[in-house]
């Protein structure tokens, strides 16, 4: 498998950590990002180890329920949790479990034709619960380092940016001078 070195991996979980946090990018409309994201991160997490395995639209369900620590009845329009998730290709679905994935286009979110699909965490919905379970980690220091980890990172980016807009722009000015 070809992974990314340091520094292409480190800057695309930073990007996913700036989509989460910032509030733009794929949590920018909040209401079902919740449950988006407690199936992203039990994806990434130690009970789903088996990553070529497919699960069935009920389970999603239960996990949704047991990461929010609610009752299975009041998860919140879960086809269309699943549906955003399809769309924003952090899961693939399929009719059965050896099947071809299904075209997101071809499918129908209603509750009663959503149940016979399976899903499956794709690579990129894997990167987004690495991200999550980082961030929001049960242990209050691995949260807190990666946290700042990702802040400073994204803030230093920033500054560095800054400043060298800085130096141009006072470079400009200072040769425009020059000329008049």
């Amino acid at each position: 498998m070809n992974s990314p070195g340091f520094p292409s991996r480190f800057l695309k979980k930073l990007n996913i950590f700036q989509q989460i946090k910032i509030g733009n990018g794929f949590a920018k409309h909040k209401r079902l990002w919740q449950q988006e994201a407690a199936i992203l991160k039990w994806s990434y997490g130690p009970a789903h180890q088996h990553l070529k395995s497919w699960i069935k639209y009920d389970r999603a369900k239960r996990i949704i329920a047991s990461q929010l620590r609610i009752a299975k009845d009041d998860v919140i329009h879960p086809q269309h949790t699943i549906g955003n998730l399809l769309f924003k290709e952090f899961i693939d679905v399929t009719k059965s479990e050896n099947g071809p994935k299904i075209n997101p286009k071809k499918i129908q979110f209603n509750e009663e034709k959503i149940k016979d699909y399976y899903l499956r965490p794709t690579l990129k919905g894997l990167e987004v619960g690495e991200v999550l379970t980082e961030i929001y980690h049960n242990n209050l220091l691995i949260k807190i380092y990666y946290n700042c980890k990702y802040w400073v990172a994204y803030t230093s980016i920033w500054v560095v940016l800054m400043g060298g807009m800085a130096i141009i722009i006072a470079n400009a000015i200072k040769e425009l001078s020059y000329w008049l």
